[in-house]
Formats: C-alpha cells, sequence, structure tokens
C-alpha cells in the first residue's frame, strides 16, 4: 500500500480517483488552475481536520494528519495542475512575456 501511495504523480495516467473531483474543479478555473487547486486541496484537509477536531482527536494528530494530507494532495496533483495551466496558454497562444 505504501508504495502505491508513494508513486510519483504522473499526467499520462488518469488522476486517482479521490484526486479526479479536485482536478475537474479546479479546471474549470483556466490558468488560476494550481491556485484553485492547492486551495481547494488544503480546504478539504482543514475540514477533515475540524471534523477530527470536534470527535476530540489530540492536537498533535490533529496537526500531523493536516499537514500531512494537504502536502500529499498538492504534491499528486500539481502536474495535473500545470497541464491544465499549460494548455490554457497553448490555446492562448503562449505566454505574454514574449511581447
Amino acid at each position: 500500500m505504501m508504495k502505491t501511495l508513494m508513486e510519483a504523480p504522473d499526467v499520462g495516467k488518469p488522476a486517482p480517483g479521490w484526486l479526479a473531483p479536485l482536478i475537474a474543479l479546479a479546471e474549470q478555473s483556466g490558468e488560476s488552475a494550481t491556485i484553485v487547486g492547492y486551495a481547494l486541496a488544503v480546504v478539504a484537509a482543514l475540514f477533515a481536520s475540524i471534523a477530527l477536531a470536534l470527535v476530540r482527536v489530540p492536537l498533535a494528530v490533529v496537526a500531523l494528519l493536516f499537514f500531512g494530507s494537504s502536502a500529499y494532495a498538492c504534491w499528486q496533483a500539481s502536474p495535473y495542475l500545470e497541464k491544465i495551466v499549460a494548455d490554457v496558454e497553448s490555446a492562448w497562444g503562449g505566454d505574454d512575456d514574449d511581447a
């Protein structure tokens, strides 16, 4: 199980099932997909952490799970989000810095 969790994300493969909704929501934001995707990952981890805190899980465990799950989600989502931005920029003709 740990081996599959530690696989580096690959844009050539479809996004994992738990990550697909985040990618789909971020895709709607176009060139801001990385910002929106990372924000969604952190907010999802925050809601899970609040739920754990409400059931009185120790604060150290809640903090560890929050930072770990948000970092893992951002790491897994980053190539997919960067591909969305690259696709949007290529549809508009590339970077604005070339002008």
